[in-house]
């Protein structure tokens, strides 16, 4: 089964949504399991909700048969834009559980106990872990990200693995990723893959000072 949630269609006036839907890749059909849903609803961020509230560009985990979702950011000015609140989706009951709501006053320094809000994060899970690095955040000051996290579901730890140091360096010299957004991160074979992103802060005026990235980098977790 693949798994889709929310988003934001482009259009005006701009809007996002919180459905989730399922495609059973055998049968080549699709099916809703949650609706779009106001926060009249329930739908919301904070410690009252009992459905997310409405974003785009999520990070949706895979773990242990349930869904896991994370941050996003949404553009409607009577809910916060950018977010941090974690999710747990049980599809073999249809439920959704607020494990940790949205926290506007976390922040990107060391040491933080959970990830900052943000959106565009890179994401994977291995083993008993999700792997969460980088994304933008416009709260504090505008820039690309680069804090890499592990999140354990079965004890609902989070464990910074390295703090967002705001570099820059893309080169062959560089020990470290870069800042950057909406990077690919995937998991093999004990390792975790990051490839590419965007820097929005560092193009050419031509090009709207967005500067795509195409580095590749690996991290051994080991044993």
């Amino acid at each position: 089964d693949l798994y889709l949630f929310g988003g934001w269609p482009g259009s005006v006036p701009v809007f996002t949504t919180n459905d989730l839907w399922r495609y059973d890749t055998l049968a080549g059909k699709w099916e809703q399991r949650s609706p779009w849903r106001d926060q009249g609803q329930g739908a919301g961020y904070g410690p009252d909700a009992s459905h997310p509230g409405s974003r785009y560009c999520v990070n949706l985990f895979a773990h242990d048969g349930a869904l896991y979702l994370f941050s996003g950011r949404d553009t409607d000015a009577r809910a916060p834009e950018f977010f941090n609140d974690l999710w747990r989706y049980e599809p073999a009951r249809d439920l959704w559980t607020l494990l940790q709501p949205t926290d506007s006053d976390t922040g990107f320094d060391a040491p933080a106990q959970v990830p900052a809000a943000r959106y565009g994060s890179g994401h994977t899970s291995l083993g008993d872990h999700l792997y969460l690095f980088g994304g933008h955040n416009g709260t504090w000051t505008g820039v690309e990200r680069n804090d890499f996290w592990r999140y354990h579901p079965p004890t609902g730890r989070w464990r910074q693995l390295h703090p967002d140091d705001g570099r820059t360096d893309y080169g062959p010299g560089a020990r470290y990723p870069g800042v950057r957004r909406v990077p690919i991160l995937e998991a093999s074979g004990g390792s975790l893959y990051l490839f590419g992103g965007l820097n929005c802060f560092m193009g050419p005026r031509q090009a709207g000072y967005s500067l795509p990235i195409d580095d590749l980098w690996r991290y051994h977790l080991g044993r």
